[in-house]
């Protein structure tokens, strides 16, 4: 009876193991009852070696992008108030990923109010250049000096031709 009940905890533990190494390697459940059988240490060293090789893959992975992206992309990750400033009255491009395009005319780059680093936290306003309102959603928004980024956008007019991107990283006091 007592080996029944071991072999019902070391079944559920092996198919609880299964589905958390299968995310990680393509273990596949008769691996796992055999993982069963093991030591537990040697079992935990198994998992954490896993864990730690899927890990170490997705972080030089990304380590390699971001390094790549930097040399070659003089374009900014992290958009501040300063970046846009200089390109008050300059024309914005604005996409959909269904392929709808518009234009907007940036108007104003200021500090958020109380903001504690107003160069970080910041609002934009941009004005459209055509006939067709800018809806509320987030858009591909690009410039030639500053690339392009995803930035979320609402209408500060019923008719949707004045909108507005709020940058809001204020630290807590």
């Amino acid at each position: 009876m007592v080996r029944a009940q071991e072999q019902d905890k070391c079944g559920a533990a092996a198919k609880t193991e299964a589905r958390s190494l299968q995310r990680v390697s393509a273990l596949n459940r008769r691996d796992a009852v055999s993982l069963c059988n093991m030591n537990p240490q040697r079992r935990t060293l198994l998992k954490a070696a896993g864990l730690a090789h899927a890990a170490a893959s997705a972080g030089l992975a990304h380590a390699a992008t971001t390094s790549r992206r930097q040399q070659h992309d003089p374009h900014p990750t992290t958009l501040l108030r300063s970046h846009f400033v200089p390109l008050t009255g300059e024309t914005f491009e604005f996409r959909k990923a269904d392929g709808f395009q518009a234009t907007a005319v940036l108007r104003l780059a200021s500090p958020l109010p109380e903001a504690n680093d107003g160069e970080a936290s910041f609002r934009l306003i941009f004005l459209a250049t055509e006939h067709q309102p800018l809806k509320q959603d987030t858009w591909d928004v690009s410039h030639p000096a500053l690339g392009s980024h995803a930035i979320f956008v609402s209408p500060n007019d019923a008719a949707g031709f004045e909108v507005e991107a709020v940058f809001n990283r204020r630290q807590p006091v």
